[in-house]
């Protein structure tokens, strides 16, 4: 990493000996308690369903941001917002900020997904009557 110094109007190039004191949230992740894997284990087993325990969840959660389900069952996986992120990681950069932005992300919307909000149903009528097809709202998807 480089770090750009201004000094008498020109710049100077200091190379970087690594991330400082405060970069990643590694020292929060340790094992605190003896059963973490245990619960990991069970967590993880509480995540795979049945075809039609799937089909359930998206279907009664097709009113998205609305619903409470819909907001649950996001908290619970890595959702596609998240994934090219995670997936373009390099391997030497620590995972523990990462780890931290996925499992307690509190993102609750910004311009640009307001906007989508708001214009969704206008480009739905747009799309059906362009394309002659009908579009049916679908909730969180999971495979």
């Amino acid at each position: 990493m480089l770090n750009y110094l201004e000094s008498k109007g020109r710049r100077k190039v200091q190379n970087s000996t690594g991330p400082d004191e405060h970069y990643g949230l590694a020292s929060t992740l340790t094992e605190e308690t003896p059963d973490i894997s245990e619960r990991q284990i069970a967590f993880l087993d509480s995540l795979h369903l049945s075809s039609d325990e799937r089909d359930r969840i998206q279907k009664s959660t097709t009113d998205q941001t609305l619903n409470q389900t819909w907001k649950v069952e996001r908290l619970k996986r890595l959702t596609s917002s998240m994934f090219g992120s995670v997936c373009k990681m390099k391997q030497s950069t620590p995972c523990a900020k990462k780890v931290i932005q996925v499992l307690y992300s509190n993102f609750s919307g910004n311009k640009a997904t307001q906007y989508g909000v708001e214009k969704e149903p206008l480009a739905l009528v747009d799309v059906q009557e362009r394309c002659n097809i009908k579009v049916t709202p679908a909730g969180v998807k999971m495979e």
